[in-house]
């Protein structure tokens, strides 16, 4: 009897441990974007996809680091380390295979943008533009696009251009680097004004609507398929692109 009660116990406490959910801590690289991610008034980061990350982390009982680097760096990063979370992280085909999606959090709708004074017509077709320098992050979906449409004279731009804010690639037209640069209004508008520069300094030349993506929490594959699972279950639960949606209308 006491050799089965012992039995009887080790058995207990194996089924006990088993059903123990033990935390983990969670990877994850982004680069500054505001809204999503971006440095407060006391250097502290947050953002609209910033504080998602933090609550899903949070509802799976894990632990969170999240490094901020250039957005090369970062995506390079995730692709060559399994179970890497990235955010914001555009979704296309080249993309597709090397990520899980968590979830979609918002649409970013872009445009070329010229200095008024720069005597670039307007267009019907991106491949009008094809012989100017457009500006680009390297490994972002504009950069992958562009590069696989056979565009050739795309301007890289280092990682102090392209890891704060639109202001820094607009300065590149200033500076005579670029002849076109990609945005979306919103945050070119911000851009313009954070330089002091009058509104009708930049103007569009082309409705890049190939450019449009997807901006996603994704985890870099291969990863364990029910942590998979329960962010993508986490995600739904907390309404996670309402919650940007609203984060987002309350910054513009």
């Amino acid at each position: 009897m006491k050799y089965l009660s012992i039995r009887m116990t080790c058995l207990l406490l194996t089924l006990i441990s088993s059903s123990v959910v033990h935390a983990a801590n969670i990877r994850a690289v982004t680069e500054l974007f505001s809204p999503f991610q971006m440095y407060d008034e006391s250097g502290s980061l947050t953002g609209c996809a910033t504080e998602l990350v933090r609550q899903l982390v949070q509802e799976n009982g894990d632990t969170l680091t999240i490094d901020v680097m250039p957005w090369s760096l970062a995506y390079q990063y995730a692709v060559s380390t399994p179970g890497t979370f990235i955010f914001s992280i555009g979704r296309n085909e080249q993309r597709e295979p090397l990520f899980h999606w968590i979830g979609n959090i918002a649409r970013e709708t872009l445009y070329f943008w010229t200095l008024s004074n720069s005597g670039i017509a307007r267009g019907e077709d991106i491949r009008d533009f094809r012989h100017y320098r457009i500006a680009v992050v390297k490994d972002a979906t504009t950069h992958q696009y562009l590069s696989n449409q056979g565009f050739q004279n795309l301007y890289l731009m280092s990682s102090t251009e392209s890891n704060i804010d639109e202001s820094s690639r607009v300065r590149m037209l200033l500076k005579g680097r670029a002849d076109i640069m990609i945005a979306s209004s919103d945050h070119m508008q911000n851009a313009i004004a954070s330089l002091g520069m009058p509104e009708r300094s930049l103007e569009v030349v082309y409705r890049a609507q190939e450019l449009d993506t997807n901006l996603n929490i994704a985890i870099s594959a291969p990863t364990d398929e029910q942590i998979v699972a329960k962010y993508q279950l986490a995600f739904q639960k907390l309404e996670g692109p309402k919650q940007v949606q609203q984060c987002v209308k309350q910054w513009q």
